[in-house]
């Protein structure tokens, strides 16, 4: 027997005319996709034609195996030709789906993170960085329990430096230690 794949069977001459308007009107792979199903389907009946033919127009004590089995043989490769061709098919859909669902819900994600970490208005070069943004989170979240001097600009006198750093560091009123310091500099910078 030759190889005959279903693609090479001649579709009956009244589809003629719907297969050249839908050639016109469908794309490529649809039209390609379209003729392939049509000619499985058309070796599935004929396998299942030529199976019944076979059966009943013999005695059932007749039956033998070479009669039989090709009509069988090709009626199973038809099947599963077919069904091949429609689990490939709807695996094709459900991942692409699969694929649109998943990456939107990534794609909100890195949105929502990218919102909380502060980056939708920062660029590669004058942003202000995710470091800088997880940073100060806790800094916006707390209270100052005291409240502290602006740090002094470079052109401001030393003094206002040495007091603003004395602050930082903890110093107070009741610090003997820095007071004294703080004083012996002071009484420093008068002379001068």
């Amino acid at each position: 027997m030759d190889n005959v794949t279903p693609a090479d069977l001649p579709l009956p001459a009244f589809l003629d005319p719907l297969l050249a308007y839908l050639s016109d009107s469908l794309p490529a792979p649809v039209y390609s996709f379209l003729i392939t199903l049509l000619s499985h389907l058309l070796a599935l009946c004929t396998a299942l034609y030529a199976l019944f033919i076979s059966l009943l127009s013999t005695h059932p004590l007749q039956w033998d195996a070479q009669t039989v089995l090709p009509p069988l043989i090709a009626l199973l490769t038809s099947y599963l030709a077919i069904l091949s061709l429609y689990r490939t098919t709807s695996w094709m859909f459900r991942t692409s789906l699969w694929f649109m669902k998943w990456g939107t819900i990534v794609g909100g994600l890195i949105a929502a993170s990218s919102w909380l970490l502060m980056q939708q208005d920062g660029n590669a070069l004058a942003g202000r960085g995710v470091v800088a943004g997880v940073a100060s989170l806790p800094k916006k979240q707390t209270k100052k329990s005291k409240t502290r001097q602006r740090k002094p600009k470079p052109w401001e006198s030393f003094e206002r430096h040495r007091e603003w750093q004395f602050q930082e560091n903890g110093g107070g009123a009741d610090d003997g230690i820095f007071e004294s310091t703080r004083q012996k500099r002071k009484a420093n910078t008068k002379t001068r």
